[in-house]
């Protein structure tokens, strides 16, 4: 903590004079802060979250999908951070972590948990804005997208309102 000497105050202040501190955080609390793991550049600030139990981020098929998906609108997989939320699955604090990573376009792909203090601005297939014009998009997940024409042109649909 810094010392600091208010003695001069008395200069100019008749009456008593109380200085409130803001505590610090312990550093635990600082230490207990995660960090989330994504791959790509992040260099648009598009954050994509999939969720996936079988693999790291995504599989093969997915990750194929991802990547047209990602071309049709002019974007590579380093101007992207994609994330596979079920690492986070069990440690709910992890949620709030997202907010960490910058993003200026935020898509999921199925379905998210409650926890995200993004949820309310997530509506399938209808983008949003929140208060910090960050825009928001929820489609199915890749695999479903993959074998279903009508989510294909939906996801299509509100990419291109979004990216061109």
């Amino acid at each position: 903590m810094i010392e600091r000497d208010y003695r001069f105050l008395s200069i100019f202040l008749n009456e008593p004079v109380y200085i409130v501190e803001e505590p610090e955080p312990p550093e635990e609390a600082i230490q207990d802060q995660p960090e989330i793991r994504y791959k790509g550049q992040n260099k648009q600030e598009v954050l994509v979250i999939v969720y996936d139990e079988m693999t790291e981020y995504l599989s093969e098929k997915d990750e194929a999908l991802l990547i047209k998906i990602l071309q049709a609108v002019r974007l590579t997989q380093d101007d992207i951070a994609l994330v596979n939320i079920h690492s986070l699955q069990n440690q709910v604090h992890n949620f709030t972590a997202l907010n960490n990573i910058s993003y200026k376009t935020l898509i999921t792909f199925g379905e998210t948990p409650e926890a995200f203090s993004f949820r309310k601005y997530l509506v399938k297939y209808q983008w949003n804005t929140d208060d910090q014009n960050r825009v928001y998009l929820q489609a199915d997940a890749l695999k479903d997208i993959a074998h279903d024409r009508t989510k294909k042109q939906l996801l299509w649909k509100n990419l291109q309102e979004i990216f061109c």
